[in-house]
């Protein structure tokens, strides 16, 4: 069983939503070598890494809404211990710190992925598609069979955007995931690409997520792959 990793959505417990709305001094979003700019893509020497200030009516938990790193997973050192120790695939972790109104700084850590596990989809029960550019309305529906065939498609589908800009390219997204239910992969965290609800989707064991509610980790909501956020 697994389940989606999303940032909780109620003000009682995060204060205000995104708890991160600014970035710190230093940062430049244009930056190549920047973490905002890697795309499953493993960190470059010197990467630079933004930190940020906490929304003056936000909360602090241990996973972090933040609004310049949507790619990413903004958690706490308490809550990176927990992942650390886990089997997960595909990603790493960039210290950083958030300011509080009381300019205190808290020690952070970005999750970036930079792999997308798709061999443990079934992919005879998961359900692909081409959508309008607002992912609105479905243009067509693809028969993919496998990740070679996915990774492929979604190449291609990347390709086709540079001669289709927005709003005229027509996405391809998976729009039902479906893990197999016997998989010689044991991983307990692992990002996919390309999911119809923010694209970048992280999910988490049965194990992992007894553990992280187990040691009382704040800020997290875990839904079912296929919900919309919130």
């Amino acid at each position: 069983m697994f389940y989606r990793i999303n940032n909780s959505s109620s003000e009682n417990i995060i204060g205000f939503h995104p708890q991160v709305n600014r970035l710190g001094e230093g940062y430049d979003y244009a930056n190549p070598n920047g973490l905002t700019k890697l795309l499953f893509e493993k960190s470059r020497e010197g990467v630079s890494v933004p930190s940020g200030y906490f929304h003056e009516k936000a909360k602090q938990t241990d996973l972090v809404s933040v609004t310049f790193a949507s790619s990413q997973l903004l958690i706490s050192q308490k809550l990176k211990e927990i992942i650390v120790a886990s089997n997960h695939f595909g990603i790493e972790f960039f210290q950083t710190e958030l300011i509080g109104k009381s300019g205190l700084s808290f020690e952070y850590w970005f999750v970036n992925p930079y792999n997308s596990q798709l061999e443990m989809l079934d992919f005879s029960k998961s359900e692909f598609k081409y959508y309008d550019g607002w992912l609105k309305k479905v243009i067509s529906v693809a028969s993919i069979e496998n990740e070679v065939a996915l990774e492929k498609a979604f190449m291609e589908n990347r390709r086709s955007a540079i001669d289709n800009p927005y709003p005229n390219h027509h996405p391809l997204k998976i729009c039902k995931i479906v893990f197999k239910s016997s998989s010689p992969f044991t991983y307990d965290l692992f990002p996919v690409w390309g999911t119809i609800y923010r694209g970048i989707a992280f999910f988490v064991s049965q194990r992992l997520r007894e553990q992280i509610e187990q040691a009382n980790c704040t800020g997290i909501m875990f839904t079912d792959p296929n919900q919309a956020y919130p």
